[in-house]
């Protein structure tokens, strides 16, 4: 199962501080698309969004559009 590693990750990440940004943007990422795939969506939702603002200090638009069609009523 991914999500221990996924958490472990994000733990990393964020004491990393601000250097880790588009890291833990991309954690964050994989960690709300296994919280998807298990049903827990207000966890993914979650993730998405704080994803979402990272990918777009970080100026990744590919991910800010991934993330935006997830938070879509019909992502």
């Amino acid at each position: 199962e991914a999500e221990p590693l996924y958490l472990e990750a994000e733990g990393i990440y964020r004491q990393a501080g601000q250097g880790a940004g588009l890291d833990l943007a991309n954690t964050l990422r994989g960690l709300a698309l296994a919280y998807e795939s298990t049903g827990k969506t207000d966890a993914s939702r979650s993730l998405f969004e704080e994803a979402r603002a990272l990918y777009a200090k970080c100026n990744v638009r590919a991910g800010v559009a991934e993330c935006d069609e997830k938070l879509s009523p019909r992502g």
